[in-house]
């Protein structure tokens, strides 16, 4: 419901703005109520990344649907999924590949028409295709399954103080990032129910965490 959510509330946005709302967990007005104006001003370069990488992919003869894959396929891809695989994989002696990643099918897979993706609300569409006669339908049907966890119950019952605690920090508010106040009232909207801040607060919490492992 939340990616559901996000999708829709971006959908009649330009593409750039688009594709940075789908990326984010806060929105820009968020983020206006968020960030102090120094750290603000100091994203600025990150942001230009990424909408220029957008740009730069966003070529002619190209699709919307290509223009977005490469541009995740460059970002997205080696700076976040693919780094979380390879942590969690070393961490247990596990080497783990990914055939789909092999440049030859992924070459051809970019030149293949947009239709063969997506075609109508299927995706994978081709892929679904050839899998018909080889697999189960109960497995290439079933929907796509991340390794999602319950952050935001957690936050709100056994961890709840570690978080308010750690947030609320003089030394997390000393850096100058975020307001107290709007800090605050993500914390005390999300633990009264009011509102459900999970992915947000913990976004904010891993910041604060790095810090203390790295920076301190």
């Amino acid at each position: 419901l939340r990616q559901a959510k996000r999708f829709f509330e971006a959908g009649g946005q330009a593409l750039a703005p688009r594709y940075r709302r789908w990326m984010t967990y806060f929105t820009a007005a968020d983020k206006q109520q968020l960030y102090l104006p120094r750290f603000q001003a100091s994203l600025r370069a990150s942001d230009d990344w990424l909408l220029g990488m957008l740009d730069r992919h966003n070529h002619g003869g190209s699709t919307t649907l290509d223009t977005l894959l490469a541009t995740d396929v460059a970002s997205y891809l080696p700076n976040d999924l693919l780094v979380k695989m390879d942590i969690a994989s070393m961490a247990n002696s596990l080497e783990v590949r990914s055939p789909f990643l092999d440049h030859q099918v992924m070459e051809f897979c970019a030149r293949l028409p947009a239709s063969f993706k997506i075609r109508g609300a299927t995706q994978k569409y081709l892929l679904k295709k050839v899998a018909a006669p080889l697999l189960p339908s109960a497995v290439f049907e079933r929907r796509k399954m991340g390794f999602g966890v319950p952050v935001g119950l957690w936050m709100k019952q056994q961890h709840r103080g570690f978080v308010e605690t750690t947030l609320l920090s003089a030394k997390a508010i000393g850096r100058g990032y975020f307001r107290p106040d709007a800090i605050r009232k993500l914390l005390a909207d999300h633990m009264g129910g009011r509102q459900d801040y999970g992915p947000q607060l913990w976004s904010l919490l891993w910041l604060e965490l790095w810090h203390q492992s790295f920076i301190d």
